[in-house]
């Protein structure tokens, strides 16, 4: 996917964490509508922000809207996670005039680098491997991998902000802007849990 896009940024307020899972929600729906995209190239979010803002609560929202229901826990001890994914599934005429589904599922990684001591370790352990068509990658921590990671779609910083957060996107590639624009649209869009 092309990298040559100029970036967009973008800000929200999570006033609480069912928002922060809102928001993970949303970026399931935009992974839905550019499923054939997502298929294709892949797709990686980096998650920054410090230690306690929300980040893997944004995945578990993300995961959940995916219709992952068993435990999805942060990825700090273990470095990644993962998961399969459902990205849409769509009816079609079976051949004895049933309903069939036609499902379109891919991996989902989500890695945490916090106990990275230098970005080497990304290339020892061989994680460039998960990364390309048909996976989705979000990874907590991003520059303790330094430039050995591929450069992200997107960019979410979370900060906290009073009692809530705050959320910053930016898009980087072609892929990446379509998804934040069907994010943010889905985002704005749905109330609060």
């Amino acid at each position: 996917m092309s990298h040559d896009t100029p970036t967009a940024q973008f800000t929200r307020t999570l006033p609480t964490a069912a928002d922060t899972g809102r928001l993970g929600r949303a970026l399931a729906h935009a992974c839905r509508e550019c499923a054939s995209a997502v298929t294709e190239h892949g797709l990686q979010v980096n998650l920054r922000g410090d230690l306690g803002v929300g980040k893997t609560a944004l995945v578990r929202g993300w995961l959940r809207a995916f219709g992952v229901s068993g435990p999805i826990r942060s990825p700090t001890f273990a470095v990644m996670e993962p998961y399969v994914v459902t990205l849409h599934q769509s009816p079609a005429a079976g051949r004895d005039g049933l309903e069939a589904q036609s499902i379109s599922s891919l991996d989902f990684y989500h890695f945490d680098f916090y106990r990275f001591a230098d970005p080497v370790e990304f290339s020892s352990a061989g994680f460039r491997e998960q990364f390309g068509p048909g996976r989705i990658c979000a990874i907590e921590w991003p520059e303790r991998a330094g430039d050995r990671l591929p450069r992200a779609d997107l960019t979410i910083t979370l900060q906290v902000q009073g009692d809530g957060r705050t959320a910053t996107l930016e898009a980087a590639s072609t892929l990446g802007h379509a998804c934040l624009e069907k994010a943010l649209k889905e985002f704005d869009t749905t109330a609060a849990d």
